[in-house]
């Protein structure tokens, strides 16, 4: 019993050390194996990361080259269908294929080897951590940033243009940017600067952007004069009782859930509620005065209402009335697009413009579409009639204008101009009635 025992207590320290040996050895193989693992995990997660930062850099370069030519691509097909039918179309398809040509040229060299950007650094212009016009840097020239602009009026057809010029390959911003409103300019330069292609060449498409706000606001055109004094602009034009008409129109469908104010309230200045609906807006002889392109006279500024301060120098004006775009005048329609082209340095015949409907988002509901429908107004029922008036003098004030001195302006493009003055005359009758309207102004 003692051996037995002895052995027993002597052996079990024997078993407890050798096992522990073994155990401490898994141990340290394990922690190796988890260091490697470690090490294995990290290595692949840096590996994604860097994958995934190259990805963003090329798609944050090239994401409007790929748009632009998949949108080739679909012109291509399409041409080809209407090669297949014997299309006489020859003129509008070279046009189409000279852009389709500038966007590959600079796709392919922007999708090859790495090319140096032939835009000064975006910190060379602006500040990049401000917005407004304090932090555009001293001395930088933004001129090249923006070649044309869209300024005006609402519901004028601005957005037919922006779309029509977009799908033809110009570089135009797909949506409003109206930052020159209220005055951030440096704001502006970064979007543009990292919207639009970064291209230099003497065959570049002409940037641009879409703000109908901007003739109507104070700081508009001083920003344009001050940064974009060359830069190109277009206007549209409707009759002001025309325009108020469908502006009102416009909020009663799109805006289902808000109470419009009635019209006897909306004559002068735009008030809380109002949703932007007023007669001031429709002073569109005071809104293109600002544009310094007549001389301002005595007698012209007796035509004028809100007698507001004007700029000294901004680039030339293409006006237009949104009659024009939907002319059934085959040989008026062509010159229009053509002179429009040539207006923007557009080369060959420009295809026709589609109608582009921007009445009634929401009437794939069935209940608001109804309601809102209900809530348009015809300007020409009575109850109206104390808005009409003001807005019927107005308009007379800027056919005046526009026919005596805006159009005789050799800043001032406007196509078929014996067709507009004919337009023109036409504002000097009472809508209603269609009889002149006896007034002297």
């Amino acid at each position: 019993m003692k051996r037995s025992t002895r052995t027993g207590f002597f052996h079990a320290p024997l078993y407890e050390t050798t096992s522990g040996r073994w155990a401490k050895r898994r141990k340290e193989s394990s922690s190796t194996n988890g260091g490697v693992k470690t090490l294995l995990r990290l290595l692949i997660l840096f590996l994604s990361l860097f994958l995934a930062g190259q990805t963003y850099v090329v798609y944050r370069s090239h994401h409007v080259l790929v748009d632009a030519d998949r949108s080739d691509n679909h012109r291509m097909r399409r041409n080809s269908m209407i090669a297949a039918r014997g299309s006489s179309a020859g003129p509008d398809m070279l046009s189409r294929d000279s852009i389709s040509a500038r966007r590959r040229a600079t796709s392919s060299t922007a999708v090859g080897a790495p090319t140096p950007d032939p835009f000064p650094p975006l910190s060379s212009l602006v500040d990049l951590k401000g917005d407004d016009n304090s932090y555009v840097k001293p001395g930088a020239d933004l001129q090249f940033l923006l070649d044309f602009a869209i300024v005006g009026f609402a519901k004028s057809g601005t957005t037919a243009i922006s779309r029509y010029l977009r799908a033809l390959g110009v570089s135009i911003l797909p949506e409003e940017c109206c930052y020159n409103v209220v005055n951030k300019t440096a704001k502006l330069t970064r979007f543009v600067y990292q919207a639009l292609p970064h291209d230099m060449s003497p065959t570049r498409m002409p940037r641009g952007l879409k703000c109908p706000q901007d003739l109507s606001s104070d700081l508009s055109l001083p920003n344009y004069e001050r940064f974009f004094g060359r830069t190109k602009l277009i206007v549209g034009i409707r009759s002001p009782i025309s325009f108020f008409n469908s502006f009102y129109n416009f909020r009663a469908v799109n805006t289902p859930w808000k109470d419009l104010l009635p019209t006897s309230e909306l004559a002068n200045r735009c008030i809380p509620g109002s949703l932007g609906i007023c007669g001031w807006r429709a002073s569109f002889v005071d809104f293109l005065y600002k544009l310094g392109k007549t001389p301002g006279s005595f007698d012209e500024r007796k035509l004028l209402e809100l007698h507001l301060d004007r700029v000294r120098k901004v680039g030339d004006v293409f006006i237009y009335e949104l009659g024009q775009l939907s002319d059934t005048n085959e040989t008026r329609a062509r010159q229009f697009r053509n002179d429009l082209g040539k207006f923007l340095g557009l080369q060959g015949e420009m295809p026709p413009i589609p109608h582009v409907n921007t009445l009634g988002r929401f009437d794939y509901i069935s209940e608001w579409r109804e309601e809102g429908h209900q809530r348009k107004i015809n300007i020409c029922d009575e109850e109206h009639e104390f808005v009409r008036s003001i807005l019927q003098d107005k308009t007379e004030r800027t056919s005046k204008w526009m026919r005596e001195y805006f159009l005789e302006s050799k800043e001032v493009v406007v196509s078929s101009p014996d067709y507009m003055t004919e337009i023109l005359d036409g504002w000097m009758k009472d809508p209603c009635s269609g009889q002149p309207v006896e007034k002297q102004l």
